[in-house]
C-alpha cells in the first residue's frame, strides 16, 4: 500500500505576522505556510538570481491570506497585482525578507534586504482560524 503524503506532513497552521519597519509602523499579515513549499522556494530563488522583483513578489504574496497595509487615504491595498504593483521594489524587497525569516524560509547566496530597510524584528503566532479584519485575498486558486 502506497504512503500518502498527508500521513507523514501535516498541514501546518496559518500564521499571523507582524512585519516591523520601525518607527514608520507595522504590517500584520496573515500567512499560509501550507502555500509556501518546495517548489515555490526553488521559483523565489530562480526569481533572485534573475534579479527578477515582481516574480519574487508574486510568489511570496501568494502565501499571504490577508494584511492590513492601506493606500495613504487610508484604503486598503488589495492583494493582487493591482495592490502589489504600487508598491516599490525596495518595499517588496524589504517585506519579502522579513516574509521569509518569518516563513522559515533558508537564505541563499543572494541578500533581499534592501538598504533603504534594515533587519527589524518580527513576530509571529500560529493560528487555526483563517479570519481577519484586513484586507483578505481570494484564495480560491491553488
Amino acid at each position: 500500500m502506497a504512503l500518502k503524503l498527508s500521513a507523514i506532513q501535516e498541514p501546518q497552521d496559518v500564521r499571523e505576522i507582524t512585519l516591523d519597519f520601525g518607527d514608520a509602523g507595522t504590517i500584520e499579515m496573515t500567512v499560509d505556510p501550507n502555500r509556501f513549499n518546495i517548489g515555490r522556494q526553488r521559483k523565489l530563488r530562480q526569481a533572485i538570481k534573475d534579479n527578477d522583483t515582481a516574480a519574487q513578489a508574486d510568489i511570496l504574496f501568494d502565501a499571504v491570506q490577508s494584511w492590513d497595509l492601506t493606500d495613504d487615504d487610508g484604503e486598503p491595498l488589495p492583494l493582487d497585482e493591482s495592490g502589489i504593483d504600487h508598491l516599490t521594489v525596495d518595499t517588496v524587497l524589504a517585506i519579502a525578507m522579513k516574509m521569509s525569516e518569518a516563513l522559515g524560509v533558508p537564505k541563499s547566496g543572494t541578500s533581499t534586504e534592501s538598504p533603504a530597510h534594515s533587519p527589524t524584528p518580527i513576530s509571529t503566532r500560529s493560528t487555526s482560524s483563517k479570519g481577519s479584519k484586513s484586507r483578505s485575498r481570494n484564495t480560491s486558486n491553488s
